[in-house]
């Protein structure tokens, strides 16, 4: 009975060494094929085991070391690949004072790799039965391509914001210098002007005669021309106010161009380079938003119109609507630039934003409709390239920066104007992240391709 227990036992022991050394199998297996570095020290730091994605990522075997020799050897560095991970703060010293990390980003370079790679580390401690640290794990990946991706977008934002700048720069450069020539005027008419001076003269001979008035005025020949002397200098003081008021109007209106130039840029500049899903109509209509006041103020009627099109679109949505509010800006100035060359009778400023899908499956369409001054036809080809303007005062950034834009969505943009008074549209084809709409536009055409001469 006894060796029959005591060969079961046995038996027993073997079957459940047999099943731990299959299990151990299976995890080294597991441990060896993993993508991932794994390496797992002992509670004095020593490397007790170490995969093969870690000797490959790290571009050498794993040194079984102590650890005030690690950094030297292994070469790891925080992220701005010059500050040494001193061997106190290294993942697995942390982890063994009973740390946990997860997604510390380190930099790696050594003999083997000596450009060096990033490394996203996630590392625990290891406890034994009785939960005392044993020691580390450490699993790490190589993320060096993210953080090229990474870098990639900071460079491409940052040359989106330079973009912004000339654009800014572009649309305000001029107004500023209307500004400091209007400020300039006002200065100088302040500082020595002949008709103060002349009020000053009366103003002492008032002063002078201020007890024999009516005398001094009635009989003394100085007296007797103070009269006309005074209707003369109000008439100069008249045509004078008349020339500071328009210089004070201009100065003002610099001023609000500036302001509406600015609350622009700055509404969308801060906008993420990621794609988003936007919701269209608010995109509109926030567009809308950021040049109310200067729509306002020039008595510009303005119209939006997407019942046609989809009600989510995916794009970047700062630059997005960065591109709308310039379009916006343009048509706004080509209504200004209608007055001034052409007059107004008859004639109301208008601007129509429209957008719909378009003919063109899995297409949306954008137009910036106006009645201002429109194109020639030998302008449209030239339109949107760097440095071209049909404005005196322009620079030609603000329609090259929108087709930069556009182009690089995969989509166009392109000019549509029947001569000079007669419109511009802006028309711009973007692509949409899903099927919009199948019905067709309003009597089976598309909105008109010019403003028109209202």
């Amino acid at each position: 009975m006894r060796k029959v227990t005591s060969s079961s036992r046995e038996a027993r022991a073997r079957r459940i060494e047999a099943e731990l050394h299959e299990r151990v199998q299976v995890l080294d297996a597991i441990i060896r094929s993993m993508g991932d570095g794994v390496v797992v020290t002992d509670a004095q730091l020593r490397v007790t085991l170490a995969n093969p994605s870690a000797k490959r990522i790290l571009g050498s075997d794993i040194p079984d070391r102590i650890p005030d020799e690690w950094p030297r050897d292994t070469g790891l560095f925080y992220v701005d690949r010059e500050t040494r991970v001193p061997a106190e703060e290294m993942p697995s010293a942390r982890a063994v004072r009973g740390e946990t990390i997860e997604d510390l980003v380190l930099f790696v370079r050594g003999p083997s790799i000596p450009e060096g790679v990033y490394i996203s580390v996630n590392a625990s401690p290891l406890r034994d039965e009785a939960q005392r640290i044993a020691g580390s794990v450490v699993v790490f990946r190589d993320v060096s391509e993210r953080k090229m991706q990474e870098e990639a977008l900071l460079q491409a934002f940052a040359h989106g914001r330079l973009e912004v700048i000339d654009t800014l720069q572009h649309n305000i450069g001029n107004a500023i210098n209307s500004v400091a020539t209007g400020v300039d005027t006002l200065h100088e008419w302040l500082e020595d002007n002949e008709l103060i001076r002349r009020f000053d003269a009366v103003a002492g001979l008032v002063r002078e005669h201020e007890r024999d008035w009516i005398a001094w005025l009635a009989h003394d020949d100085q007296g007797r021309r103070i009269r006309p002397f005074l209707l003369a200098l109000i008439s100069d003081l008249t045509r004078e106010q008349r020339s500071l008021w328009k210089t004070t109007t201009r100065v003002r209106e610099r001023v609000r161009h500036i302001v509406d130039v600015i609350r622009a840029q700055a509404a969308f500049t801060n906008g993420a380079l990621e794609r988003t899903a936007i919701d269209l109509a608010q995109a509109l209509a926030d567009a809308v938003t950021v040049v109310r006041e200067g729509l306002g103020r020039r008595g510009v009627e303005i119209e939006v119109d997407c019942s046609r099109a989809p009600g989510r679109l995916l794009v970047q949505e700062g630059r997005f609507q960065q591109l709308l509010v310039n379009l916006l800006l343009n048509a706004l100035e080509a209504t200004d630039e209608r007055a001034a060359r052409l007059g107004t009778d008859g004639w109301r400023p208008r601007v129509r934003l429209s957008a719909y899908a378009a003919g063109e499956e899995g297409m949306l369409a954008i137009d910036v409709i106006d009645n201002g001054i429109g194109l020639e036809a030998s302008q449209l080809p030239s339109i949107f390239a760097a440095g071209y303007t049909t404005k005196k005062d322009g620079t030609g950034l603000g329609l090259h920066s929108a087709a930069n834009f556009v182009i690089g969505s995969g989509g166009s943009i392109r000019p549509l104007s029947d001569g000079i008074g007669r419109g511009t549209t802006m028309r711009v084809m973007l692509r949409l992240s899903e099927p919009g709409p199948e019905e067709p536009a309003a009597d089976g055409e598309e909105p008109a391709a010019d403003g028109g001469d209202e």
